[in-house]
């Protein structure tokens, strides 16, 4: 989504304390653009405008971000630089997308105030970009429903200002709550050895409800039941909506490829994908070379079935077709299946979700329906946790 140019807040709660981070942006645009100015900040309580705090509600400092790599993947050990501006360039196709990393910021989480100290350290990202900021939509949104503070992770709130550069100063009154967000993804040296999981697929993958920008992902609902103190689990949601698995899966690539997840779910079939049984084979055997590749990388796969989109019978039976090769792969043992389609298909009209986990607009899930997705995939991510020898009780000593 373009915004105006402006100062672009997001207040996000990460899965445990934290030395360091860095922020990535996705590059994906015709045309450049440029981030004039970012910063970081901790704080110790949520405030609606996302200004940084301690538990007395007293202002905390920004610490500017800096570009010195120009947007590589600078190694975790160089030091920030001076460099406060980023040029984003044109993408050739819009809908492949490059990363573009800040450099590597020290920064110490401190305690949260709420829950006696116990909730996940929050983190403040502001970035400034006064010709307009190309801005990711609610795509690691926390679900509106009250989960329990330990859990409510990853992106809590954002704000934008139309107007100034407020990456250092607490914004103004013109400031709005908004449903986009920068940077796209958040990177952080935990004090605590955990997990990272990466959603790859179309946009039930990425958790869209509605087109305004509402994202609930099954993906954070799955991770956040999973993740615990001593053995913290973080999402990157590499959901692209409208996209076919061809395209998702470049840029499933690119993901695994520079941030190294250990484990990622594979969508194995999109109903953006050509309308012929051929293609459907296509997308199958890339599906696998994606798996082999996340393998490779050190990751443990996990495919994910393709959910009900109300097709026509002749299109259902090409979903239909890479779901029942996904579950014969895994009833051989070869690979790990969350059989979403399972969990969430209507028995007497399998071509259809069950209405309460059906979007308003019938094309995708509702809340509940992702919630819902979340839970059956949960206990697979799980056992994949355990194949890397990350159970409940932390890494093995």
């Amino acid at each position: 989504m373009h915004l105006p140019g402006g100062t672009l807040g997001c207040l996000l709660a990460l899965e445990t304390p934290f030395d360091a981070v860095r922020l990535v942006f996705h590059v994906n645009r015709a045309e450049p653009w440029r981030i004039a100015a970012a910063s970081v900040a901790v704080a110790a309580r949520e405030r609606d405008d996302t200004d940084p705090v301690d538990a007395d509600d007293r202002a905390l400092p920004f610490t500017p971000v800096s570009f010195d790599s120009r947007g590589t993947d600078a190694p975790a050990d160089a030091p920030s630089g001076t460099r406060r501006s980023l040029d984003m360039p044109a993408s050739a196709e819009e809908a492949i997308f490059a990363l573009a990393f800040s450099d590597w910021v020290p920064l110490a989480s401190i305690p949260r105030a709420e829950g006696g100290g116990d909730g996940r350290p929050l983190l403040v990202c502001r970035v400034y970009a006064p010709g307009g900021l190309w801005a990711g939509g609610g795509a690691s949104l926390v679900a509106p429903d009250g989960w329990p503070a330990e859990h409510e992770g990853r992106l809590l709130r954002a704000v934008a200002s139309p107007r100034g550069d407020f990456t250092a100063t607490a914004f103004n009154a013109a400031a709005r709550p908004s449903r986009w967000h920068l940077p796209a993804i958040v990177q952080y040296r935990a004090r605590r050895p955990g997990a990272t999981v990466l959603a790859v697929g179309d946009s039930l993958a990425q958790g869209v409800v509605t087109a305004n920008g509402d994202r609930f992902a099954w993906g954070h609902y799955a991770t956040a039941a999973i993740s615990t103190r001593a053995r913290p689990v973080a999402f990157v949601n590499g959901g692209c909506a409208g996209q076919p698995s061809r395209n998702y899966l470049r840029n499933g690539r690119t993901d695994l490829d520079l941030l190294r997840p250990d484990i990622v779910t594979i969508a194995v079939w999109s109903p953006n994908d050509p309308k012929a049984a051929a293609a459907t084979d296509v997308a199958w055997q890339a599906v696998l070379d994606f798996a082999r590749h996340a393998r490779s990388c050190g990751a443990v796969p996990i495919l994910a079935t393709a959910v009900p989109f109300n097709l026509r019978p002749e299109r259902d039976a090409l979903r239909q077709a890479n779901n029942a090769r996904a579950r014969a792969l895994a009833a051989s043992g070869a690979i790990l299946l969350a059989d979403l389609d399972a969990a969430l298909a209507d028995p007497a009209a399998p071509a259809s979700v069950r209405a309460p986990f059906r979007a308003p607009a019938g094309n995708h899930l509702s809340i509940a329906g992702y919630r819902e997705a979340g839970a059956a995939a949960a206990p697979v991510i799980a056992r994949a946790l355990a194949a890397l020898g990350l159970g409940c009780g932390g890494p093995p000593a």
